[in-house]
């Protein structure tokens, strides 16, 4: 099961490119740069330690020990790992924010709960966590 966010372009685009380009074409790739961004922005944001509201998020006392330049062992993995910050662990949910094509002129942009179920926990809350707006 996967987390994500519908794109949808329904407006009709094809009086603004070439007439030589089908209506479906254009859109598909209007929904894709569309996407693209999206990811572009979510990957930036996650880097910085943002949110979507440019707020930092709360540093993990695993990444304090980490930045510091101590290890931690990875509850999911039982590897060390070193110089890495809040939620980047293993890097496991960075890497499960994909985009997908749902059908024509329709993307889907989220994460992979498989590869990162803790992904929806930081993102709605759970047992007296802050949910996100």
């Amino acid at each position: 099961m996967a987390f994500s966010l519908p794109i949808r372009i329904e407006e009709n685009l094809s009086s603004l490119f070439s007439k030589t380009m089908l209506e479906d074409e254009v859109t598909d790739e209007v929904a894709d740069q569309a996407a693209s961004i999206l990811i572009y922005r979510i990957r930036k944001r996650f880097l910085n330690e943002r949110d979507p509201d440019a707020r930092f998020w709360p540093e993990s006392d695993r990444a304090k020990i980490r930045k510091a330049g101590g290890t931690t062992i990875s509850e999911r993995d039982g590897k060390e790992y070193t110089g890495t910050g809040t939620l980047f662990e293993t890097g496991a949910l960075f890497r499960s924010i994909y985009m997908a094509k749902k059908k024509d002129g329709e993307r889907i942009v989220g994460f992979d709960e498989k590869e990162a179920p803790y992904g929806r926990v930081h993102q709605r809350g759970l047992f007296g966590q802050e949910q996100r707006r």
